[in-house]
């Protein structure tokens, strides 16, 4: 008998196949800017975190297609955009800042960059003196399996790169090019806005994430958070505990905070589609109008249009963040959360029905009746 040990061989085309991990093109874009946020809160959310998308996309033409995404977050040293190509290796677990960071297992980089291209170029820097680069062709490193290698280079800055991300010396510039399908810019502006909503208004930090769509930082160009049209009157708190059995037999408490209300008017978006909770977690988009955490195993009906809400978790979710874990975390906390909504059955159907109506006389009633219900103070008009 004999022992030996060895070291396994990373295959280069895991770079890509990680593309094939079921992320959309937008959900790619997200776990970049993800990365951009866990740079900005190392380096201490001092001022706004500008991101700026540059999308070029050419339908009839994809290998010609490129996105640029630049930022002024705090950048990297030659170490860490090494570990930026690197699958799994990841410092941010050990950080000060992992209880905030939206991303820690080393992942997310290479599939988001090999989902929506085949070449990657990285431009970084954490100083004014140096910046450090690194371009790949995915599908070169493959042909070239026998030498497979990276190249790092280390470029002193000069007055034009001073002024590369975002009008700051310090910052993470990343180009990808030769898309692998279409990509309509149109989901960015439908999907950017309500993923980092939270960062956006200034509701995780004082400082504020300001994203720019477009070639250039312009009022033009500027994201609008999302705005879910809530009824500010028809609108109450969710502080929702739950407790769980963990693995080694431990009892876990869990809560779930956010708030539920009721669109009172209708327009083009007051559909089936559109009801449900946005499912935060550190802030980050989730799911999108879940509805399984209010119809108790029911299948979805008109009947809820009018609810709308946001709740933030902190249990596991899954490596491309877009789908809780199945858990007994997740089995209880979905348990409590519908408990809760129980409550709240005829108020939810009572106000969908007031507002299909569209008379302002009874949507009021109904308000007031909401509000009464569930102890907010009333109004002269509602009283």
């Amino acid at each position: 008998m004999s022992k030996e040990k060895f070291q396994p061989v990373l295959d280069p085309s895991a770079y890509l196949k990680v593309g094939n991990t079921g992320l959309k093109n937008w959900q790619a874009v997200n776990e970049i800017i993800a990365n951009s946020i866990d740079s900005w809160i190392s380096g201490g959310t001092k001022e706004d975190l500008i991101v700026k998308i540059d999308l070029d996309n050419k339908q009839n033409n994809l290998e010609k297609s490129s996105l640029i995404i630049v930022d002024n977050a705090l950048g990297m040293d030659e170490e860490e955009i090494k570990n930026l190509f690197s699958f799994f290796k990841s410092e941010k677990s050990s950080s000060d800042f992992s209880d905030e960071y939206l991303g820690l297992y080393g992942f997310g980089f290479k599939a988001a960059t090999s989902k929506i291209g085949t070449k990657v170029s990285v431009v970084t820097s954490k100083s004014s003196a140096h910046y450090y680069k690194i371009t790949v062709d995915y599908e070169e490193l493959v042909k070239n399996y026998e030498n497979f290698e990276l190249e790092i280079e280390k470029i002193k800055h000069n007055a034009t790169t001073k002024k590369l991300f975002n009008g700051k010396s310090a910052g993470t510039k990343i180009e990808i090019s030769s898309f692998n399908q279409n990509f309509p810019p149109q989901v960015l502006y439908d999907w950017l806005p309500i993923s980092w909503k939270k960062f956006m208004t200034g509701e995780m930090y004082s400082k504020k994430l300001k994203l720019y769509v477009g070639e250039n930082i312009s009022k033009s160009n500027l994201l609008p958070p999302y705005n879910m049209n809530i009824d500010e009157q028809a609108k109450i708190d969710l502080s929702i505990p739950f407790e769980w059995v963990d693995a080694d037999k431990v009892k876990q408490k869990g809560k779930v905070i956010g708030y539920f209300g009721f669109r009172t008017k209708k327009d083009p978006n007051y559909t089936m589609a559109t009801q449900g909770l946005n499912v935060y977690r550190r802030g980050q988009l989730i799911e999108r109008h879940n509805k399984s955490y209010f119809m108790d195993g029911a299948a979805p009906h008109n009947s809820h249009n009018s609810l709308v809400g946001e709740i933030n978790i902190e249990i596991n979710v899954n490596t491309v963040k877009n789908a809780v874990e199945d858990t007994d975390a997740h089995e209880s906390m979905s348990t409590a959360i519908n408990k809760e909504f129980k409550q709240h059955k005829t108020s939810i159907k009572n106000m969908s029905i007031a507002v299909n109506t569209e008379d302002k006389q009874i949507i009021a009633k109904e308000i007031a009746t909401f509000r009464k219900n569930n102890g907010l103070k009333l109004n002269n008009t509602q009283e």
